[in-house]
């Protein structure tokens, strides 16, 4: 057992891919659960948790328990912000110095700790100390991702207009994507397009942006779960074969694809429970959210609430989303959670995994992307 991680820290934002993960490495570290004894779950928070200083002596004391009859010992400690945010001097800070200074200590033969949550701090005593002895594996999503987006939207919209060209939602869309939103690529290449259109007709193309702005690494992810999520599985395959040979994360690509079908099943559920639909007015297409006080309470309490998406992605989501029912969607992302935890764990090709994954998930959608 002599240099076996003892120490796991998982965290992000997507909790069903945090619970598959931890999941499987509790799973690895006690097979089986010795009949249920071998494992310890302790909630942070929530139903049947106790007050955080509470909650780390008792992990504390799990820790530094051997196993029944010297065998194996997994203490799992859920829903733990508060101890991966842990800094300053407080006396829930104290107790999480004591927890960090024991795991540097190293932890009886057959004992392991894991950690999950929602966020962390690298600054913090615990994951101080689980970077020097322990693994961290982070699922976190990018934050205020949308936000940023709109930001960088309204920029290009004025750079363009500061240019006399004109653009609709799709081209700016592409834009900002291709370029990541960062404000000096964003002139740069509005200037090369204003070159590029001098003396013709004002109006951007979807192609003349595609021709004259390189794709930044974060677009090229982005148009890969389009791809994926269009059902234009061959444009996929391509997409995908071109960023693993530019050394992309498979990782990074695969938790990717797991944000869009996440926002993909939330959008069809809004969909089916009447909270949203599309009106036409005049020539434009427009989503309509129906005031409905579950859908305040259920999509409140998102992180990311899909009616601060602006307009045009939200089509462009829907148009995706009637592609697949609900109950289709959910077992897309159950099936991205497995890979992900087979790719995690080793012994498959990651490459060949995504591959695979992207040929499923092509043949289960409907052609057409239109249906409701």
């Amino acid at each position: 057992m002599s240099g076996e991680t003892q120490v796991y820290v998982v965290f992000g934002d997507e909790d069903y891919l945090v619970h598959s993960r931890a999941s499987e490495l509790v799973e690895r570290l006690a097979p089986g659960g010795a009949g249920g004894y071998a494992v310890e779950r302790i909630e942070g928070s929530g139903e049947g948790s106790g007050e955080p200083v509470e909650t780390l002596h008792r992990v504390l004391e799990g820790v530094r328990t051997p196993g029944l009859f010297g065998g194996r010992r997994v203490i799992w400690l859920r829903a733990a912000d508060f101890l991966l945010t842990a800094t300053g001097n407080d006396e829930l800070a104290q107790v999480a110095r004591l927890l960090a200074e024991e795991i540097k200590r190293s932890l009886p033969p057959g004992v392991f700790l894991v950690v999950t949550g929602r966020r962390a701090d690298k600054r913090g005593y615990f994951m101080r100390a689980c970077r020097q002895v322990g693994k961290i594996e982070s699922l976190e999503k990018r934050p205020r991702q949308w936000e940023e987006e709109e930001r960088a939207r309204a920029l290009a919209m004025r750079l363009l207009a500061d240019r006399g060209l004109r653009a609709d939602d799709e081209v700016v869309t592409e834009l900002v994507q291709r370029t990541g939103g960062e404000s000096g690529l964003l002139h740069q290449e509005v200037m090369k397009l204003a070159a590029y259109r001098h003396g013709d007709e004002p109006t951007v193309s979807r192609d003349d942006v595609r021709k004259l702005v390189p794709a930044s690494r974060e677009a090229a992810r982005w148009e890969f779960a389009d791809a994926v999520a269009a059902g234009d599985t061959a444009r996929a395959l391509d997409i995908l074969r071109r960023l693993l040979a530019q050394r992309h994360d498979p990782v990074g690509l695969l938790v990717g694809l797991g944000y869009r079908f996440r926002e993909l099943s939330i959008l069809r559920a809004c969909l089916d429970r009447g909270w949203l639909r599309t009106a036409r007015a005049g020539r434009r297409v427009d989503p309509v959210w129906t005031k409905d006080h579950r859908a305040d309470r259920l999509l409140g309490g998102l992180p990311d609430d899909p009616r601060n998406m602006h307009p045009y992605r939200v089509l462009m989501r829907l148009r995706e989303a009637r592609r697949f029912p609900l109950q289709e969607l959910l077992s897309i992302r159950r099936r991205i959670a497995d890979a992900h935890l087979r790719m995690v764990g080793g012994g498959t090709q990651p490459d060949l995994l995504l591959e695979f994954l992207v040929l499923e998930i092509g043949s289960r959608g409907w052609g057409g992307g239109e249906r409701t």
